[in-house]
């Protein structure tokens, strides 16, 4: 049985880009533009693994991260995002909420790869 990835961005080209490459690869992948839809998709189906922005419209990234952990704490997530952060705030504020964090300009190469580790 392949992998279940739920990916969850309000920016829809960055949904289908790993939708769409991730299901090429042989994951079962989800897609959510929200934090309340996501948050529907936990409870319904869970994933073994989610890939979610910081920053959206509806909902903050960390917080959606802390309310999915909430239905399933050892549920693995990638936090995949266009932010930058220093060192200290990365260490002290980020890596304990998740299980690995990459750019948005990571190539996909790369992303096949955590999420691989994650998955695995």
């Amino acid at each position: 049985m392949s992998k279940h990835v739920l990916v969850i961005d309000d920016e829809e080209r960055i949904r289908d880009l790993i939708l769409n490459f991730l299901t090429r690869k042989g994951y079962r992948v989800s897609v959510s533009a929200g934090g309340d839809a996501a948050l529907a998709l936990v409870a319904e189906d869970l994933p073994d693994l989610v890939i979610c922005d910081l920053q959206m419209d509806d909902m903050d990234g960390l917080m959606l991260i802390d309310r999915i952990k909430a239905i399933q704490s050892t549920l693995p997530v990638l936090l995949l995002t266009g932010v930058y952060f220093d060192g200290d705030v990365l260490r002290d504020n980020i890596l304990s909420r998740v299980s690995g964090y990459l750019s948005k300009t990571a190539p996909l190469q790369t992303v096949l790869a955590e999420v691989k580790r994650l998955t695995d």
